[in-house]
């Protein structure tokens, strides 16, 4: 019970894609922030959740590598 270090690590990259904003900051002249957010996340929330999940995986991967 409780969060894994798996659940952890997909939280950060979960939170990384969701704060990513570079999107807005170019497009801030032109439309809204909302507008912007809905161009550059354009991937369903299913989508990203499997992104930020293999990002996990993959950072459980080197950390089980380099500590064995």
């Amino acid at each position: 019970p409780g969060m894994t270090l798996r659940d952890y690590f997909a939280a950060k990259a979960m939170q990384a894609l969701l704060s990513h904003h570079g999107a807005y900051e170019e497009d801030a002249r032109f439309c809204s922030k909302k507008e912007a957010l809905e161009r550059e996340f354009a991937l369903p929330n299913d989508v990203l959740g499997e992104y930020a999940y293999g990002v996990a995986d993959a950072m459980l991967k080197v950390r089980e590598a380099n500590h064995g």
